[in-house]
């Protein structure tokens, strides 16, 4: 509700700004941010990622980071941010232990490292990367092939599916697992809900 109400109010008026390279900033208006969360929570059904299911993102500040998780607590899929700095064995125990289906990276760097740490879990997790290379290994999905599959997968819901469904969450529905430093032990997944999360925006 939080989210529907901040894309609804400005409209066309400018929600984020990036810098395309150096020197040169660009930005999305907030209805260009509902349209790409749409497509992320579509694209992730396509990809056959349920409520429930978790996805994890991998990657520094920046506008995907913020439009992947808004896509996630809008179509009911728990993110699960992992810190850019941990270790391939880190984001493997991370991603293990989440169960994550899907793993959104940023740079080739990232998606390197998330290749060696998927390739150590026992479980398929497909990764997604904003800064795609010109060739892109086995596993891997570029961000704009993945938003295009699923802009064509949000044309076939109903008008409106979107806001349905986040309609339909509660405050009491798990939003989040946010993962503890470790530096006492194993990191620990804490399990954060909608109501947890809005109740700091709106303090």
């Amino acid at each position: 509700g939080l989210f529907l109400g901040a894309v609804d109010r400005p409209g066309d008026r400018t929600a984020l700004e990036y810098f395309a390279e150096p020197g040169r900033l660009e930005g999305l208006s907030f209805r260009e941010v509902f349209d790409r969360v749409e497509a992320v929570a579509a694209g992730m059904e396509v990809r056959g990622l349920e409520p429930g299911d978790r996805a994890a993102i991998l990657s520094e500040n920046r506008p995907g980071w913020a439009i992947a998780d808004y896509a996630c607590l809008c179509s009911g899929v728990i993110s699960v941010p992992v810190y850019p700095t941990l270790t391939a064995p880190q984001v493997t125990y991370l991603l293990r232990d989440s169960g994550s289906r899907l793993v959104i990276v940023s740079t080739v760097d990232q998606m390197e490292k998330a290749q060696a740490a998927v390739a150590e879990c026992d479980h398929d997790v497909r990764i997604v990367v904003f800064d795609a290379p010109p060739a892109l290994p086995g596993g891997v999905e570029s961000w704009a092939d993945f938003l295009a599959a699923g802009r064509e997968h949000a044309g076939t819901w109903p008008e409106g599916e979107l806001r349905r469904r986040i309609e339909a969450h509660g405050p009491d529905d798990l939003a989040t697992v946010l993962y503890t430093s470790g530096t006492t032990g194993e990191p620990k997944g804490v399990m954060l809900t909608h109501g947890n999360v809005a109740s700091n925006v709106l303090a």
